[in-house]
């Protein structure tokens, strides 16, 4: 019978340390983001609230009591009316929280105090609602509007698959986060997470540069290295998808509860 073979330190620091570092990053970025897509809210604008209506993150009407006065949520969750203000109330700086249109870009806009609230995952809502539906563009001075590629099945974009998906992906990131945090499923974690950035390079990078017409390599948005800041977002997603898939590959490492659960040697676990 072959003697198991007794591991050096620096083997042993080989297999537990890189793990642990991706593990922890990850748990960083993604509890932090998936948080904030569950449990922060953002003011609701007249030129945002269309958007959200379409992408089902709202109803079409707000409902108003028969004198005419509109309910609004509370803190506790309960429904207290309030009178219509009788002047158009004055825009307020834009209130922590407030997010994208879509999730291809940052449109900022005025926020109108005493208005509704929605949860942050909304614009992921909102950006497969315009993924699905896209609307006709130029590409190019003096010609006809066209209308691109959609970048997800119509089905996908349309409700009630869009706040859906947008719920999936936000507690995939919180729930897959929190899991890494303390090594437990972490292939499966990790794998998440990589789908997770692979989706998200798709529709605010990748899918938009192809619908533009004018792509660099085909996929990328145009400016090349002449312009950095362009790539910033998919730079960023792509290291977060090549760390998940590294832990997909090396599994969690020594200080983690599968090395413990499941024993193994550090890299062949039973996750």
């Amino acid at each position: 019978m072959a003697e198991t073979p007794q591991l050096t330190m620096g083997q042993r620091t080989a297999l537990s340390v890189p793990p642990l570092l991706l593990r922890l990053v990850l748990a960083l970025v993604f509890v932090w983001a998936g948080g904030y897509k569950v449990f922060v809210k953002f003011d609701v604008t007249p030129e945002m609230r269309p958007a959200l209506v379409a992408a089902g993150a709202l109803p079409a009407d707000v409902p108003t009591t028969p004198d005419g006065v509109r309910p609004v949520p509370t803190p506790d969750g309960a429904s207290e009316p309030i009178a219509e203000p009788e002047t158009q109330p004055e825009a307020v700086e834009p209130a922590e929280g407030v997010g994208p249109l879509t999730l291809a870009s940052l449109v900022q806009t005025p926020v109108v105090a005493g208005g509704e609230r929605v949860r942050n995952l909304h614009n992921i809502s909102m950006g497969l609602y315009a993924a699905g539906n896209p609307q006709p563009m130029v590409r190019a001075e003096g010609a006809e509007p066209v209308t691109p590629m959609a970048l997800v099945p119509q089905k996908l974009g349309t409700p009630p698959w869009t706040v859906r998906l947008a719920w999936a992906a936000a507690l995939t990131e919180l729930i897959a986060g929190g899991l890494l945090l303390i090594g437990l499923a972490t292939r499966l974690s990790g794998f998440s997470l990589a789908v997770v950035m692979g989706v998200a390079m798709w529709l605010t990078v990748v899918g938009p540069a192809i619908q533009s017409g004018n792509a660099w390599l085909g996929f990328l948005p145009a400016g090349g290295f002449a312009k950095p800041e362009v790539y910033q977002t998919w730079f960023m997603q792509l290291a977060m998808l090549a760390m998940g898939l590294a832990l997909v590959f090396s599994g969690p490492g020594m200080l983690s509860l599968d090395r413990w659960i499941f024993g193994g040697s550090g890299t062949d676990d039973g996750d």
